[in-house]
């Protein structure tokens, strides 16, 4: 009987309807990824992934109410927080450094580091 791999579950935090369906479809396709939720906004991000335990969490710094530094400062010190990776357009080295010291992992500019992105999503697809 062969052992069923245990695919890596992501929830992905975006306010942006297009980016959101374009990474969505990006994720799904990763061998190893189980997309298990969406959220737009930063109240219900944080009540859903506490509901889902999700392995990682993909979030936006914009989203349409709150914030993804909100949702990293208040997913930090849950008793096993995800691991957290901002996907954002805002590049500067002031928001890479709050968000890492929020609780990011990994941070990656939308525009420029996609590819670096997917390759991460892609290890970590074969970790679980």
């Amino acid at each position: 009987m062969a052992k069923q791999q245990r695919h890596t579950r992501v929830y992905y935090v975006e306010d942006c309807v297009e980016v959101r369906t374009r990474v969505s479809r990006e994720l799904a396709s990763i061998d190893g990824i189980e997309l298990v939720g969406c959220a737009e906004r930063a109240p219900e991000a944080i009540a859903c992934i506490r509901r889902s335990r999700p392995d990682v969490v993909v979030l936006d710094l914009h989203l349409q109410e709150g914030t993804g530094m909100d949702i990293l400062r208040e997913l930090r010190n849950d008793h096993q927080p995800p691991l957290m990776i901002v996907l954002t357009n805002q590049s500067d080295p002031t928001s890479r450094e709050r968000s890492r010291k929020a609780g990011a992992r990994h941070y990656f500019d939308k525009s420029t580091e996609f590819h670096e992105f997917l390759t991460i999503l892609t290890q970590l697809g074969h970790v679980w």
